[in-house]
């Protein structure tokens, strides 16, 4: 739960925060690992799902509250994955050296989202996507965005000032999306 006197401008980026935090963790602790972020609010290791994040905000009495989910698979192996018809999804355990415990896990998630909490309170937007883009599709990736019945396909451009994918189609037309599911073709 996170609650705070200041405005929080753009509540976009509240999931990529924590996203962000994770892959900041992984990537510190094996840094032969092939960790990624899938926009909006996945974290893989290997190409497969080891994180999703959710947020929500509520707002009481003229204040703003978020609640933001993470979680986080960590010691499952891949044949329970594999067992239960879950083939892009995986564990810390599974595809890096790292051996946390669940703890140890969320104790250093919360360290790095605080100071990137602390960069979203001073209104540093850009330094948040840039480190979103350490571990985000390379700018020009082919890309598949599915929101609803929609389908477009084009080119990963980036972030835009809310956190939303921005995209560049296959007319050379700049598309933003604020949700759905993005596909590296």
């Amino acid at each position: 739960l996170l609650h705070s006197k200041r405005k929080i401008e753009r509540p976009g980026f509240l999931t990529l925060l924590p996203a962000i935090s994770l892959a900041r963790v992984l990537a510190s602790h094996d840094s032969s690992a092939q960790i990624s972020l899938k926009w909006p609010n996945d974290v893989q290791a290997g190409g497969k799902k080891i994180a999703g994040i959710l947020a929500e905000a509520h707002q009481h009495d003229g204040s703003v509250s978020f609640v933001v989910g993470v979680g986080v698979n960590v010691s499952q192996s891949r044949n329970d994955f594999t067992e239960s018809g879950l083939h892009d999804a995986s564990s810390i355990h599974a595809e890096t050296s790292w051996r946390p415990s669940r703890e140890i896990v969320l104790a250093h998630i919360l360290n790095e989202w605080e100071s990137l909490f602390d960069l979203m309170l001073d209104s540093e937007y850009d330094e948040i996507r840039r480190e979103w883009g350490r571990f985000g599709p390379a700018k020009g990736a082919p890309i598949r965005c599915v929101e609803a019945d929609d389908v477009v396909e084009g080119r990963f451009e980036g972030l835009g000032e809310s956190g939303q994918l921005m995209m560049l189609d296959s007319r050379g037309c700049r598309q933003e999306f604020h949700s759905g599911d993005v596909i590296l073709i």
